[in-house]
């Protein structure tokens, strides 16, 4: 594997076998830290020309509405422009991070996103294989 990004918060890494930007929570970050972050993952899909980002989110903590928000509104259509096609989500392991980013999923509904589950199964079987 070959780190992109890291942080005490989070990893940030290409995938070969899956041809998948990976983004590996592994703590609590917000604000200025939370989107450095994410706006890693889109450095490196763009850079690689990718499609598809997988979000492992089984270390994540809660998400402040603020930075649940700019996702929506900024990030989600950045990464939609650069050419992410599919996403998948591993869930964190707590509930109230799991509750988060359901509502947060439902949001991103309207982004003009479609995951194809078929690609994303794969995708996290892969993955699961390989960590």
């Amino acid at each position: 594997m070959n780190v992109y990004y890291q942080t005490s918060q989070a990893q940030v890494y290409w995938d070969p076998a899956l041809k998948a930007v990976v983004l590996r929570w592994k703590g609590f970050a917000q604000g200025k830290q939370f989107k450095k972050i994410n706006d890693k993952a889109l450095e490196l899909l763009k850079q690689k020309r990718g499609k598809k980002l997988l979000i492992d989110s089984r270390e994540q903590s809660v998400i402040v509405q603020e930075d649940e928000a700019w996702l929506s509104k900024d990030w989600m259509p950045k990464a939609v422009e650069i050419g992410l096609k599919y996403s998948a989500l591993v869930k964190p392991r707590n509930a109230i991070p799991k509750a988060n980013l359901k509502n947060h999923a439902l949001k991103w509904e309207n982004c003009h996103t479609r995951e194809f589950f078929s690609t994303i199964i794969r995708m996290i079987r892969k993955y699961n294989q390989n960590s």
